[in-house]
């Protein structure tokens, strides 16, 4: 059996210089991680707490020598920069070490909302209409004229990040006001058509061909129509599942989709997968997680809750996921 280490940047532990008028962060708390770790040791595998980030750097400065048959657990959103998804597959690459979850190019790419979306429309998965702003390029106003009403939101970080009630505007003028706002903090905002609907989030675990988890669920809000970072971060959200909202036929056609895109982004082991699905059926991809939260309190626990299951049993079956796709891996190198 591999030897695990889990790696994780928990919140608090980053600094987060380079955003500091920003409070929410997308990292798991302590105790998280923690449940995260008893999970895995009570599902039967051999686990050690590595660290985060800065961990894993030192270990390349110092030549640190893990075991043959190591294998990083990746729990960790990153540090503070854009595209902190990607920090820790890259040093992962550099120790020449098997770690989980999707890979370097991967988590790039699907930690760019824009670039995500210009990939899935060729495999006809549709996508808000969008626009892309930097410090260094603001869209004309004719074209962000044919967005609204708009929203805008951080283009290269998580999920909830930088999604606050400021975010969806209704005029040019409110808009280019959200662009600067965010590009105080962010290297890059996108701007989209808003989509008014249900928000709908499929979580997978699997590789291609055989997925041993793939639920589609409903998030909703008393406060508000869409889903902010502070809605999320002080737990304000409902969980339903999805077919009791949509049906089962539009359902079915996310799971679909869903696995298309797990294809097409380069995913391994886990993802998910965001979309918004309008009161006359029409489904829109939103953006995906290459590195969703795992916790009790998130999708994977209300998974688990929904199916009569632990907590432990899914984190064990995503374990599982990752050994078998390692050991094909290697099957195929020798």
């Amino acid at each position: 059996m591999p030897t695990y280490y889990l790696v994780s940047d928990p919140r608090g532990s980053v600094n987060d210089e380079f955003r500091p008028e920003y409070e929410h962060t997308d990292n798991p708390s302590k105790a998280n991680i923690e449940r995260i770790f008893e999970a895995i040791q009570n599902s039967g595998y051999s686990c050690t707490q590595f660290g985060g980030v800065y961990s894993l750097i030192d270990a390349i400065s110092t030549g640190y020598r893990f075991p043959n048959d190591a294998t990083i657990l990746n729990f960790s959103d990153g540090l503070s920069q854009s595209y902190s998804r990607v920090q820790v597959p890259v040093l992962c690459e550099v120790l020449g070490i098997n770690y989980s979850g999707t890979g370097v190019f991967g988590s790039a790419l699907m930690n760019n909302k824009y670039c995500t979306n210009l990939v899935l429309q060729k495999e006809e998965i549709k996508s808000p209409s969008s626009l892309r702003a930097t410090k260094h390029y603001i869209p004309e106003v004719g074209d962000i004229e044919q967005l609204l009403p708009a929203f805008i939101k951080p283009n290269a970080e998580g999920s909830s990040l930088g999604i606050t009630q400021d975010s969806l505007q209704e005029n040019v003028d409110g808009v280019i006001g959200q662009i600067g706002k965010l590009l105080t903090q962010f290297d890059e905002v996108i701007v989209e058509e808003y989509i008014a609907g249900s928000d709908i989030t499929v979580f997978l675990i699997g590789n291609e061909g055989t997925f041993l988890c793939d639920e589609a669920i409903c998030i909703t809000s008393d406060n508000s129509e869409f889903l902010t970072g502070d809605l999320k971060a002080n737990r304000q959200v409902q969980r339903e599942l999805a077919a009791n909202v949509i049906g089962n036929d539009l359902c079915e056609t996310i799971h679909a989709q869903s696995k298309r895109a797990f294809r097409a982004l380069g995913c391994r082991d886990y993802a998910r997968f965001d979309f918004r699905v309008t009161e006359n059926s029409q489904i829109y991809f939103i953006e995906a997680n290459s590195c969703p939260r795992i916790s009790p309190t998130s999708e994977l626990g209300f998974i688990a809750l929904m199916n009569h299951t632990s907590f432990d049993f899914y984190v064990g079956l995503l374990i599982r996921v990752i050994e078998e796709r390692i050991k094909k891996e290697q099957t195929f190198q020798s």
